[in-house]
């Protein structure tokens, strides 16, 4: 069943004149306003968040002003911000996914040594704890990560490795556990994009960019074939954008850069 948005966390983890930020906010959706929601216990950007099933938010990893970290710390609507158990290494632009059975895949993203990392790690928010599971079948860092509705399975599209953005796709069975290159690939590589999966369980692939700058094609996942083909393209060319599949079914595309400014 759809549920009504009420609030909504915004995590202030930007650079601003080069210093990560550590402050959220919430927003009181059916009022129209916003209250201070406490600060992180460490300053970051480039971090990643995702929605555990008790409704609290697990945020992990980003970079401080020192370099990426290990760090990890959950939000309560009630409570605040505290800190959890850290993972086995720190990493910044990674992707975490909930998985079926209430715990996080964390996957990739840069390492303390600037590359892209290959390894991942699950976190068990009942036993505050991390164990280290397969590594993806190439390092990938600036990727998406969608659980696929149905079968629990997690896609990883995209992203760069030490020579540039990625075409390629892998799918992590969490239940095997294992992880396989999917075939199909995507029809561009693509760093920094978007992910929304629709209604019918595809997952729709937007934007990002590739070597020659920020690009407006889409690409659509079936799950059922696990195959890759291309849809609609954007108006507008863009990656590090949000992407929000909406109560009636459409995708909003909203903001990141063209390759010459904001949007």
């Amino acid at each position: 069943m759809k549920r009504a948005l009420k609030h909504l966390l915004w995590i202030s983890a930007v650079a601003f004149l080069a210093f990560p930020l550590l402050k959220g906010s919430i927003s009181q959706v059916p009022s129209g306003t916003w209250q201070a929601a406490g600060n992180m216990a460490e300053a970051r950007t480039g971090l990643s968040a995702v929605t555990l099933d008790d409704g609290r938010i697990l945020l992990t990893g980003g970079a401080s002003a020192l370099g990426p970290v290990a760090a990890a710390e959950i939000f309560d609507p009630q409570s605040g911000f505290a800190a959890v158990a850290p993972m086995s290494q720190p990493r910044r632009g990674h992707s975490s996914t909930l998985l079926w059975d209430g715990r996080v895949l964390v996957a990739g993203g840069m390492g303390a040594d600037g590359e892209p990392l290959s390894s991942m790690e699950i976190y068990d928010p009942y036993s505050d704890s991390w164990e280290t599971t397969l590594s993806l079948t190439q390092p990938r860092a600036g990727h998406t990560a969608s659980r696929l509705d149905a079968d629990g399975r997690v896609l990883l599209a995209g992203g760069r490795d030490s020579s540039g953005p990625l075409a390629t796709l892998e799918i992590f069975d969490p239940f095997s556990p294992s992880i396989s290159p999917v075939s199909s690939s995507l029809s561009a590589p693509r760093a920094e994009h978007a992910a929304a999966t629709l209604e019918d369980g595809r997952v729709l692939l937007i934007g990002g960019r590739d070597l020659g700058g920020a690009l407006s094609s889409v690409d659509l996942f079936d799950p059922a074939t696990d195959s890759v083909a291309a849809g609609p393209s954007l108006a507008i060319a863009r990656f590090g954008a949000s992407a929000t599949a909406l109560l009636d079914g459409k995708v909003l595309v909203a903001a990141g850069n063209d390759g010459a400014s904001d949007l």
